[in-house]
């Protein structure tokens, strides 16, 4: 049995949402966004070259395709940069006990975190993946759960090789490789 005390911040909430997004737990939806703005900015921009829209738009298909790709790209850097760690620190600022010293523990048989507001169990079935930061191990859980964001600096280095061994031991993949 592994234990570990910790306070979260925003920054760390953050970083974890981040992390989770790169490694494509989380980009369904904006995998989504980009998708319907893509058809969105492709239709108007074809309409436009064609002429079937009026007013000073591109008269080319290269010019067409250039615009979605920069539009993307675009979207892409500002969803990284500013959208998830907005959104992780509203959801941070509006999480109850997130802000309150947490007690991590774990056992072969799962993981459990007690906040000032209540204590989650998990078992280790319910990880999809875990990832890790320079500052982070996140748990990602399968999709409707929340996830387990433990800062290294809480941990021993034995905690954190304990830690890591029991979630190899369960079946939970690390960065890299497929959720289960």
């Amino acid at each position: 049995m592994g234990e570990a005390s910790y306070q979260l911040t925003a920054a760390d909430f953050a970083e974890a949402y981040q992390a989770a997004y790169r490694a494509g737990m989380l980009s369904w939806r904006g995998a989504l966004y980009t998708l319907v703005l893509a058809l969105f900015l492709t239709l108007v921009m074809t309409l436009a070259a064609q002429g079937v829209w009026p007013g000073p738009w591109p008269s080319t298909i290269l010019a067409t395709a250039l615009t979605v790709v920069t539009g993307l790209v675009v979207f892409v850097i500002l969803n990284h940069h500013v959208f998830i760690p907005a959104n992780a620190e509203r959801l941070f600022r509006n999480m109850r006990g997130g802000q309150g010293e947490a007690r991590l523990a774990w056992t072969d048989s799962g993981i459990s975190a007690t906040s000032p507001r209540g204590q989650v169990i998990s078992i280790w079935s319910d990880f999809e993946r875990h990832l890790e930061t320079p500052r982070l191990l996140v748990l990602l859980p399968v999709p409707g759960n929340a996830l387990y964001v433990i800062p290294k600096a809480a941990l021993t280095d034995a905690a954190l090789s304990d830690l890591r061994a029991r979630l190899a031991g369960h079946g939970v993949p690390g960065a890299g490789q497929p959720p289960r």
